[in-house]
């Protein structure tokens, strides 16, 4: 049975699920973690309760986050914040550039047309981004945070029983992951795999990865 096939309510459900993922991805790239969010996220226990499923690189994203919160304490946040700006920002080098641009551009450098382009899709739909101006658009955690958003769009639309408008959001979401997204999530999340020194950063490099090929099928099968 397709997604176009499904209840709506069902649908709505599925989308609430991606928007939550990809909202959680989004700020893991955007800051470094702090005491207070590590510890809500060790307290309730987010990643038994993840909203999807756990197949292949999904589960071994969830394995390696649920293994680094089992004995996780406040003395390890300086070593996470280090591997952070080792990873995303780098002191000389940075060892997995967070932007699109760098992966697909013609000069793999920085602001260049797909970040344009980036730009006018995010205008398109009238959505500000967090932090709008303290990174390119195509930072990752700005496109993930982007998807989310227009998951939300066609949650909340479904629910106000608004099919036209959440047809436009859903097939936004769809195309963005499709045309930007897939074109670059696999050699960056290898990047952060071989480069991290935590299991934390392993583990959301491996649910990005996983949560965007979930979300591949999905647009398969509309």
């Amino acid at each position: 049975m397709t997604q176009r096939q499904q209840p709506e309510g069902i649908q709505a459900e599925v989308y609430a699920a991606f928007g939550l993922c990809f909202r959680f991805l989004s700020q893991a790239y955007l800051e470094p973690p702090d005491e207070k969010w590590l510890t809500r996220v060790k307290e309730d226990d987010m990643f038994s309760e993840w909203p999807l499923p756990g197949r292949e690189q999904m589960a071994e994203g969830l394995r390696r986050m649920q293994a680094y919160f089992s004995d996780w304490s406040p003395a390890d946040l300086d070593h996470l914040k280090e591997d952070f700006t080792r990873l995303f920002i780098g002191l000389e080098s940075t060892l997995a550039p967070p932007y699109e641009s760098v992966y697909i551009g013609r000069d793999q450098i920085l602001f260049d047309q797909s970040t344009l382009v980036i730009r006018d899709v995010y205008a398109r739909f009238g959505l500000e981004i967090s932090n709008r101006g303290a990174e390119p658009e195509d930072h990752i955690g700005y496109e993930l945070e982007f998807v989310s958003l227009l998951c939300q769009k066609t949650v909340d639309a479904l629910n106000s029983e608004d099919r036209p408008g959440a047809d436009t959001f859903q097939q936004a979401a769809l195309e963005f992951t499709r045309n930007h997204l897939l074109n670059w999530i696999q050699p960056f999340t290898e990047k952060v795999i071989a480069a991290a020194r935590t299991d934390y950063f392993r583990g959301v490099a491996h649910l990005t990865c996983g949560t965007a090929a979930m979300f591949d099928e999905l647009i398969k099968a509309e």
